[in-house]
């Protein structure tokens, strides 16, 4: 009984209104991510694959790299040192954030 809250008319509506806005992202990651399926198809992946590594990469530079260096057949490691490489950024902005902020 006490999720009784999730079905109350409500909570559904100030969701909806909250997220108006986020069809635009939608949109975005809608086209980019298609982007990415059809070079990942190119590259000589099959579907399930090209699937798998939407769902495990966040990263969309992540799945362009993988996709090109799957097609030129460079091991393993080097896209993972690659991949680690390009979204080292991260790290970076986080550490900068933490030293502004003092958290």
């Amino acid at each position: 009984m006490e999720k009784r809250w999730l079905f109350r008319g409500h909570c559904w509506g100030r969701l909806l209104a909250r997220s108006k806005g986020l069809y635009i992202y939608f949109i975005g990651y809608l086209s980019i991510g298609f982007a990415a399926g059809v070079i990942e198809k190119t590259s000589g992946l099959s579907m399930l694959e090209a699937a798998l590594m939407s769902l495990l990469l966040y990263a969309e530079s992540g799945q362009f790299i993988a996709a090109w260096m799957i097609a030129v057949s460079h091991p393993v490691s080097a896209m993972i040192f690659t991949y680690f490489f390009v979204n080292s950024h991260h790290l970076v902005l986080h550490w900068l954030y933490i030293s502004d902020n003092k958290v």
